[in-house]
């Protein structure tokens, strides 16, 4: 399932949206951690500009992928949205904890809109646009990694072969 993962500043988590019936993006789930592949990392310049003018958060900036899992957000709210294909389909089952625990050892992801125009990587600075995989983890944290890096043990496959 195409989402589009990005940070909830006023909620400290993960907002997952997904394309709605009206084929308009809806908010699904709110998370803790996300797994996606073939991600897109999207900066909306325009967006941006507004952001960098009126000092205003807006949202410019998210992860475009297929979901692998997502985690779910306690969140005392009872009208959080709560989406059954995300919490059904998409479980943070236990290989995605060894994934995410690789993950963490890979590229480290960072975006700040005062500091560069795209998603780069934290250590060089080079820019990243996309990335097989990605783990982003609540409230700012994002790694880019590759099939390869995860042991071949882990049943990254299987949790790939659902996501599509």
């Amino acid at each position: 399932m195409l989402v589009r993962v990005y940070r909830n500043i006023p909620r400290n988590c993960l907002t997952v949206a997904h394309i709605g019936d009206d084929d308009n993006w809806k908010v699904a789930h709110y998370s803790n951690s996300v797994l996606l592949a073939d991600v897109e990392m999207v900066v909306i310049e325009a967006k941006r500009f507004d952001y960098l003018r009126s000092g205003r958060v807006n949202l410019h900036a998210w992860l475009e992928g297929q979901l692998v899992a997502a985690d779910t957000f306690a969140l005392d709210d009872a009208e959080a949205p709560r989406s059954d294909i995300v919490e059904n389909r998409f479980p943070w089952v236990p290989e995605a904890d060894v994934v995410a625990d690789v993950a963490r050892d890979c590229t480290a992801v960072g975006y700040n809109p005062d500091r560069a125009r795209f998603f780069y990587e934290k250590e060089t600075m080079d820019a990243i646009e996309s990335a097989p995989l990605t783990l982003a983890e609540a409230p700012a944290k994002c790694f880019a990694f590759a099939p390869d890096d995860v042991p071949a043990d882990v049943a990254l496959d299987q949790l790939l072969k659902e996501a599509a």
